[in-house]
């Protein structure tokens, strides 16, 4: 389901290597071209050191690359990213993809510059800097609800009963909090609604009782997805119907799963041939982190994800909550980092949540200063995959058919950075 050797493409910037006229690329030399780029087949694991970090991969060497003459060989590089990408290789603290991805990057440029080539590098995010993905997963709509506020030892305020008459009342609405707040700090942010009134866990609300809140939103310029129930079977013509019914109030791109998913592969193949464009479920309820390896947005079949980092419950539960580390982290490999809070956070009894969270979040964004939304990552991934990218006299030849996002593209060549945009290579864009 996965195409382990296109992502690796995309997450080097190396997408030139598919239409390098002298340049082989794969598992097998076939000695027509002059320079050789190949992957030993290995079913042996080992761990190894990368950036001074500890990952384990498929290589039946300790020599994670080898060059000889025109050829440079590197370990099982598309059989370990497709382990992380499926779960049975997994390491939460790391993002393993990444780092091997930038290590393929970095030793395939050093092997060729000693031959006085080099490839243009298109980075897997605009201006190749890290970006904030924050979302919201509408689990409860309000609290108070009349056989809340008339059984015995429930906790009850005076606006829970003006609630009754007024949504905004309502101590886990917030939604124009939210909105205050982020407008302030210039965040963008998807709303994920959740289509069915009553599941295992807890009653929920209808979609009628959320219209005028998605209508709210989509005034506000906000994302709209779906918050797929968990329900016992999953599948695309489930999320179809479910899809289906949040489609009559707004326009639908993505979907997050309620609960997220246990097992990431089996959930993400049961949803294939699905309305939706993008998912967000590949992450933890109850640690931060890389539920998949990676942190940049993947395609699973004919569905992009996005990976989740950080949800509210699992970041105050947490150990790891040291936010320099996470500030480094992303200004040192990049990426995408993806934080979920519930409006019902903002809730008086919950006040310790939403201040850790909202500093952490300000934070971030003061460090990262770029934000996207869910639909915003997919039409930029769209984007990238839409280029075609020679280099031919050496001059870079860059050609689109059509284009998917606002945000610049950023193309490193000879030591030099370029931003463009995609409309400028729709007939042909030339870097020297």
């Amino acid at each position: 389901m996965v195409n382990p050797l296109k992502e690796l493409l995309y997450l080097s910037g190396l997408q030139s290597l598919v239409n390098a006229k002298d340049i082989e690329l794969g598992y097998n030399i076939d000695g027509k071209k002059k320079f050789n780029i190949i992957f030993e087949h290995s079913n042996s694991k080992r761990n190894v050191n990368l950036e001074n970090s500890n990952i384990e991969v498929f290589s039946s060497s300790p020599s994670l690359s080898h060059a000889t003459n025109r050829t440079l060989l590197f370990f099982d590089i598309p059989k370990t990213i497709e382990e992380y990408l499926s779960g049975s290789l997994y390491n939460p603290d790391l993002p393993s993809v990444d780092l091997i991805a930038r290590f393929f990057r970095n030793t395939v440029n050093s092997f060729l510059a000693g031959f006085g080539i080099q490839l243009p590098v298109i980075y897997p995010l605009p201006q190749n800097k890290p970006l904030l993905f924050l979302s919201h997963d509408i689990d409860l709509l309000r609290y108070s609800k009349k056989y809340d506020l008339f059984r015995l030892g429930k906790l009850k305020r005076l606006s829970d009963y003006f609630a009754l008459f007024n949504l905004k009342y309502d101590r886990y609405w917030n939604i124009d909090r939210i909105i205050n707040w982020e407008r302030e700090n210039k965040l963008k942010s998807t709303f994920f609604f959740i289509t069915a009134k009553r599941d295992k866990h807890a009653k929920r609300y209808s979609l009628r009782e959320a219209a005028s809140t998605i209508k709210l939103l989509q005034h506000n310029g906000y994302e709209i997805g779906l918050h797929l129930p968990d329900f016992d079977k999953i599948n695309g013509k489930i999320v179809k119907r479910e899809y289906g019914k949040l489609i009559r109030y707004a326009d639908i791109t993505g979907m997050r799963k309620h609960y997220l998913a246990d097992n990431f592969n089996d959930y993400i193949e049961s949803v294939q041939n699905s309305p939706v464009k993008y998912d967000s479920s590949a992450g933890h309820r109850d640690r931060i982190g890389f539920k998949i390896g990676t942190s940049y947005p993947i395609w699973y079949g004919d569905i992009l994800e996005i990976p989740l980092f950080l949800m509210d419950s699992a970041y105050i539960n947490s150990k790891q909550k040291n936010q320099k580390n996470l500030f480094d982290f992303f200004d040192s490999t990049g990426g995408i980092c993806s934080i979920l809070f519930h409006n019902h956070i903002l809730a008086p009894e919950y006040v310790r949540w939403w201040n850790n969270i909202r500093e952490l979040t300000e934070n971030l964004h003061y460090r990262i200063n770029n934000s996207m939304t869910g639909k915003e990552i997919y039409g930029w991934r769209k984007q990238i995959d839409s280029l075609s990218v020679s280099l031919i006299n050496r001059k870079v030849i860059i050609n689109t058919n059509k284009s998917y996002s606002d945000f610049p593209i950023t193309v490193e060549y000879k030591n030099r950075k370029f931003n463009f945009y995609a409309m400028e290579a729709k007939n042909e864009k030339v870097i020297n």
